[in-house]
């Protein structure tokens, strides 16, 4: 397995001036008008919880002291670390030295511990504020909202200084702009007039954002100071508290909260109708990148690039065999944009191939061409499961691709094994297709009936955890074709199941189940304590 490379790892890691977005979320933009011009992807990189939720976890941190408000203000400064990924040796420590870490990617989607962290820390702020005060924390509580006067009249100087700097800041973003639109590697979607336009918007985005966290702050100084000079009732205090939360959270989060109607967002294209009245069990190749998941998984249609966090590295390095490709290995997409190697296509039991260019082959037809894009079918792609007679034993992976990548290759009448599986690897007979009775994301049923012995090969990934048994006897599983998986069969008359059985559930499932029976003998035994004592 192996795990990802240290650079698919640490993709979407945050980078450190994305820190001014937990105080102004929209500094960057926003998708919704897109106006975002931050790093990555916003939703990935976003740990807004709000601005009076930050003054709270501070204040349970300065004035709440306890076992509780240590673990998660450490809580807090791991995760900040942890998510900014590759700008700190942080992560690197994580990746190479504890065991587990190098199979996960998107350091930043560990925001939601700080944001679990920060919230908990909050409630101990807020538990101080509505609680008397000490004589002893007063001196200090009174200083601190001192200190929160000052960042206020900061900020709102600094919300001036953009205001009036309007023709500067918007001056320095077209001449960036053009800068990137001149050293752009490949000619951009827009004219250059259409991305000067953007930047008024995205300075028009910046300065409401800032106004609206200002504005928010002030607020939230107004009502600490008045609660530090006892001027508020505690009950009223609570309503204001609970109050400002939801409308300062409110007005970030409902312009992403879009409601439509379901049929609307997944309305089948005509290019998806085109196949669809094919029955067999196929796959596609989605080169043009003309349906998404949501699209695809609705209509029940298999793509061979699928989805981009579930990449296997050893499955990516193959489906780079299939031709010229965009990005660096282990991206967070893939993007073929000419094939060389239809024969990784066959193996992958690929019918249709969806592109908004023609292709210069033989191999395929087009049956489709419409508003950009092609559509071209594969007329003898391999089966989903097929029986192949002969087998090569080749051990490296280098010398596996350099046979994959061999023209000459007949997938259908012969297999590469990475181990001798110590039984004939030479049978007569002829290649042929198998039926599947059963299928399943984790059991597949296959029967058939053999004159010959020979490989009986699924289109599918080798994993570990799967498990195959031939008439009611396990079989063993052989890695073939560097991806796909296959077994050994003697003539006569087959009932084969392939069945996805994971040692690790189980080792999962049992830890769950002892740890529900311990908390529950403890909970058990903590209410009978109660009640003997009244």
């Amino acid at each position: 397995m192996g795990g990802v490379s240290y650079e698919f790892a640490s993709s979407y890691s945050l980078p450190p001036h994305h820190f001014i977005t937990f105080i102004v979320p929209e500094f960057f933009g926003s998708p919704i008008n897109k106006t975002y011009w931050g790093s990555s992807n916003f939703w990935e990189l976003c740990g807004y919880v709000g601005i009076l939720p930050l003054i709270l976890g501070l204040i349970g941190i300065i004035f709440k002291k306890n076992r509780y408000t240590l673990t998660f203000t450490a809580l807090v400064l791991f995760t900040l670390l942890f998510s900014l990924g590759r700008y700190t040796p942080f992560f690197s420590i994580f990746y190479y030295y504890i065991p587990g870490f190098n199979m996960f990617r998107i350091p930043a989607t560990f925001l939601y511990v700080y944001a679990f962290s920060v919230s908990i820390l909050a409630g101990f702020g807020s538990n101080f504020l509505i609680n008397a005060i000490s004589d002893k924390d007063t001196l200090k509580f009174n200083k601190f909202v001192k200190l929160l006067i000052i960042i206020g009249i900061l900020s709102i100087a600094i919300t001036i200084f953009v205001y009036l700097g309007e023709s500067s800041i918007i001056s320095l973003g077209k001449s960036m702009v053009a800068e990137r639109y001149a050293l752009a590697p490949a000619p951009p979607h827009h004219p250059l007039s259409y991305y000067y336009n953007l930047v008024n918007e995205i300075y028009s985005s910046i300065l409401k954002s800032i106004i609206i966290s200002t504005c928010i702050f002030i607020i939230s100084i107004v009502i600490i100071t008045i609660r530090a000079k006892e001027k508020i009732k505690l009950k009223h205090l609570k309503v204001l508290l609970v109050l400002l939360i939801l409308f300062d959270l409110w007005i970030f989060g409902m312009g992403y909260l879009d409601t439509k109607n379901p049929n609307d967002v997944f309305e089948t294209p005509e290019l998806v109708n085109i196949i669809k009245n094919d029955k067999s069990l196929y796959r596609v190749f989605d080169m043009s990148n003309s349906i998404g998941q949501e699209i695809t998984s609705k209509n029940g249609i298999e793509s061979i690039t699928g989805y981009d966090p579930s990449y296997l590295r050893y499955y990516q390095d193959f489906l780079w065999l299939v031709g010229n490709h965009s990005r660096s290995k282990y991206s967070t997409s893939i993007h073929i944009y000419e094939v060389t190697n239809h024969n990784i296509l066959y193996l992958l039991n690929t019918k249709y191939i969806f592109t908004d260019k023609r292709l210069d082959a033989t191999w395929c037809e087009e049956i489709y061409n419409k508003n950009g894009t092609i559509i071209y079918r594969i007329n003898n792609t391999m089966p989903r499961a097929f029986i192949v007679r002969n087998a090569k034993i080749i051990k490296e992976k280098e010398d596996v691709f350099s046979a994959l990548e061999n023209k000459e290759l007949k997938p259908e009448e012969q297999i590469i094994l990475e181990k001798d599986p110590n039984v004939p690897l030479n049978n007569p007979g002829k290649f042929k297709a198998v039926k599947i009775t059963h299928y399943t994301p984790n059991r597949i049923n296959l029967q058939i009936n053999l004159s010959d012995p020979g490989f009986l090969v699924l289109s599918e990934i080798w994993y570990p955890g799967w498990r195959a048994y031939d008439n009611g006897q396990e079989m063993e599983i052989y890695k073939t074709n560097y991806v796909l998986r296959s077994i050994y069969l003697k003539r006569g008359g087959h009932n084969v199941s392939f069945i996805y059985d994971p040692a690790s559930y189980k080792f999962g499932r049992t830890i769950s189940l002892a740890s529900f029976i311990f908390m529950s003998l403890i909970l058990m035994y903590n209410l009978k304590r109660r009640v003997e004592h009244g």
